[in-house]
C-alpha cells in the first residue's frame, strides 16, 4: 500500500451561524499510485510539490489518489546570522 503524508492549509468554514476560523496546515494522507514511487526516492522531508490528484476506483470506494508530483523543491534550511 502506498501512502503519502501531505500538509493541507486550513480551510476556514462559515455555514449559518456556525464559524469556523484557523491558520496554518492540517496533516492528512492520501494514497499514491505505485507507477509514481520512483520520484519520492531521493527526497528529504520537507519538499513542497505540485501533486496531480485524481478520483479513481479503489478497493470498491472512490478515493483521492496521487497520480503525479511536479515542481519539487526541498525545503531550504533557515539561515542563522
Amino acid at each position: 500500500m502506498y501512502i503519502i503524508t501531505v500538509s493541507l492549509p486550513v480551510q476556514n468554514i462559515s455555514q449559518g451561524t456556525y464559524n469556523q476560523e484557523g491558520y496554518g496546515t492540517d496533516p492528512a494522507t492520501m494514497e499514491l499510485d505505485p507507477a509514481i514511487f520512483h520520484h519520492f526516492k531521493n527526497l528529504k522531508d520537507p519538499t513542497y510539490l505540485d501533486l496531480t490528484i485524481e478520483q479513481v476506483l479503489h478497493f470498491g470506494e472512490i478515493k483521492n489518489m496521487v497520480v503525479g508530483v511536479s515542481n519539487v523543491q526541498p525545503q531550504q534550511a533557515p539561515k542563522v546570522a
